[in-house]
């Protein structure tokens, strides 16, 4: 038998009855690192490409990864939990909320995560991830700490759970420090403050009993956020994403071993079927200009030249913006990088395309909340915004979704179709979706080939177009 002590940081085995057990507890834990042949260490015969999260120096490893031991191995091992749980009984029932009736598999997802104390709840966009992370607070009632790395999504989430719980919930950001029994928090600065030894930050994370992980997807190769994870002593642990693991396995399972197994009942296409999500009509506008032979181009030459200054490019996203907002459609337009977007603007203003926002990481936050605020009330019709709009923001009133910055990120893509996908409170629940069908530069094409594929994967479907 594997004797096995679980504490809130680590799993360590303590004995094997047979060196064959040690040997597979090592075995299940060792993958294969992407892109192991290119290493000049493989290639001398000095590495066998292979990561493992057991630690022969403290023979333990991280205690999520528990939960994807082979079933074999499984059945010999002894779990003594060392851990301290902070309750004497744990609930097992989801708590109502104010202002809105749970639904069903909301329900679901908050009694297994009670049930589990550690996992990741997959969850896709409108579902109502936040509610079900104010449920299982309301529930435990225990000392929480709710992370996350958007300032503007920090502040919306704690509005949502003072809302939902009816409770004071507490916030720390830049120089703001007031943490409260629900407190939420900007992970770069809840890790900044470690980093230099703040003895109240590490005092904070210490006395959580629950810890909650928004867009818990970056954890696993983020090293900031691994970083306050491996620091934070809670005995419940709730990561929650709609899309936590579609990268590597290494990073997939750097996330599981600090947060649990993955969990989730609903898709995007229950979630559109029951009129809770708007449904996406996805159009690829066909682009065969690039303007240079890109063929032999290095891809940050391609990208540059074939998306970022395409002037034929930049012309069909104006051209599609303008009609927009003709028929009085807000609109949402997202980009890579700060050129892009002022290329954009240079063809929106020569269009006279009014009542255009700009923002971006060096917009002040509460420039952000006002454009949206602004944007619901119709006072801006057009949006251009850079990546920090790709995850979290509720924007229901959008009509008209731009991708104009390419890319062949599946996470990326689907937290993009997220922010047009809120439920439409008038008229048709539908958003229009434009995205690019780049030609001319084999990265490109390739990459348009992918996103085309999540679609299909998705069950969405795309309509080639011509404009």
């Amino acid at each position: 038998m594997i004797k096995i002590s679980l504490t809130n940081l680590a799993a360590k085995v303590l004995s094997t009855d047979t060196n064959v057990e040690y040997l597979a507890i090592k075995k299940a834990l060792s993958f294969q690192v992407p892109g192991y042949f290119w290493y000049a260490k493989y290639r001398s015969g000095k590495w066998n490409g292979m990561y493992s999260f057991y630690s022969r120096y403290t023979n333990s490893f991280p205690p999520g990864l528990l939960d994807i031991m082979p079933p074999r191995l499984k059945e010999r091992i002894i779990v003594i939990d060392a851990r301290r749980c902070p309750l004497k009984n744990v609930p097992t029932k989801a708590s109502e909320l104010s202002g809105i009736e749970l639904r069903d598999y909301q329900k679901e997802l908050i009694e297994e995560a009670l049930k589990r104390g550690r996992c990741v709840i997959q969850s896709p966009t409108n579902s109502g991830k936040s509610e079900v992370g104010a449920s299982i607070i309301k529930a435990l009632g225990v000392k929480t700490l709710w992370l996350t790395h958007i300032q503007n999504l920090a502040l919306q989430t704690k509005e949502r759970l003072e809302e939902r719980t009816q409770q004071k919930v507490g916030l720390i950001m830049a120089d703001v420090w007031s943490p409260q029994q629900i407190t939420v928090g900007m992970l770069q600065t809840v890790h900044a403050r470690l980093k230099g030894k703040s003895l109240k930050m590490f005092e904070l994370l210490q006395g959580v009993e629950c810890l909650f992980l928004d867009e818990v997807h970056h954890l696993g190769s983020a090293a900031t956020w691994m970083y306050v994870a491996r620091r934070c002593n809670a005995y419940f642990r709730v990561g929650m994403s709609a899309t936590p693991v579609m990268k590597d396995a290494i990073s997939n399972l750097q996330l599981i071993g600090q947060t649990g197994g993955v969990i989730g009942s609903v898709t995007n296409v229950d979630l559109i079927e029951r009129g809770i999500s708007a449904k996406p009509l996805i159009k690829m506008i066909t682009n065969r200009t690039i303007g240079v032979d890109l063929e032999r181009k290095p891809w940050q030459t391609s990208y540059r030249l074939g998306i970022e200054v395409n002037s034929n490019r930049n012309n069909l996203i104006g051209k599609t913006v303008k009609e927009s907002v003709r028929k009085s459609k807000p609109t949402l337009v997202l980009v890579n990088t700060i050129r892009h977007q002022n290329a954009i603007r240079y063809v929106l203003e020569e269009k006279r395309v009014p009542k255009v926002a700009y923002l971006s990481g060096n917009t002040p936050v509460d420039s952000r909340m006002r454009a949206i605020k602004d944007m619901n009330r119709g006072r801006v019709k057009v949006i251009v915004a850079t990546t920090i709009f790709e995850e979290g923001l509720d924007m229901p009133t959008i009509r008209v979704l731009i991708l104009a910055g390419g890319g062949k990120s599946q996470i990326k893509l689907l937290q993009r179709l997220g922010r047009g996908m809120r439920r439409k409170e008038t008229g048709e629940n539908v958003v229009h979706i434009y995205d690019f069908a780049d030609q001319g530069n084999r990265y490109l094409a390739n990459h348009a080939k992918k996103r085309l594929e999540v679609y299909k994967q998705e069950e969405f479907g795309a309509q080639d177009v011509e404009i």
